[in-house]
């Protein structure tokens, strides 16, 4: 959608103040320039981008649509808004830009949950576990 968000940035008459980076292979470098980390979808499936950011030990504010939910405990590893809550969004990421213990705190509450439940190994821990039970069940064969 580069075209579309360019044509959009110069009917706002934005683009002075906006940069439109493509495709990147350098995201570390660029999540470690952020202070905060916004997502608002309108809708999403699992957002690799929300779980990239939370690695680096971001603080998010993203929209409570698809995965983001499952991601996301609210108030203590980032903050859910409604899709299309503007204001919402806008009270979230300046309540963290106004306390920076509050914003390392859920950074740091991020990256924990992130390494904890969505990490490879996490993940596959999680995975044995389901099946060790399941066969425990006589559910798998």
């Amino acid at each position: 959608l580069e075209g579309e968000s360019a044509r959009l940035a110069a009917e706002l008459d934005i683009t002075a103040s906006l940069r439109l980076l493509g495709r990147r292979s350098d995201m570390p470098e660029i999540l470690g320039a952020f202070d905060v980390f916004v997502l608002p979808s309108e809708s999403e499936g699992m957002s690799n981008a929300l779980l990239e950011a939370m690695a680096m030990g971001l603080p998010c504010v993203a929209t409570a649509v698809g995965g983001n939910p499952t991601v996301i405990e609210d108030g203590i590893s980032g903050f859910l808004v409604a899709p299309g809550d503007a204001s919402g969004m806008a009270i979230q990421v300046r309540a963290l830009f106004d306390d920076e213990a509050r914003r390392k705190n859920v950074g740091s509450a991020a990256r924990l949950r992130v390494v904890s439940k969505f990490s490879a190994l996490s993940m596959v821990s999680q995975f044995e576990a389901l099946y060790t039970r399941l066969c425990g069940q006589g559910g798998a064969q």
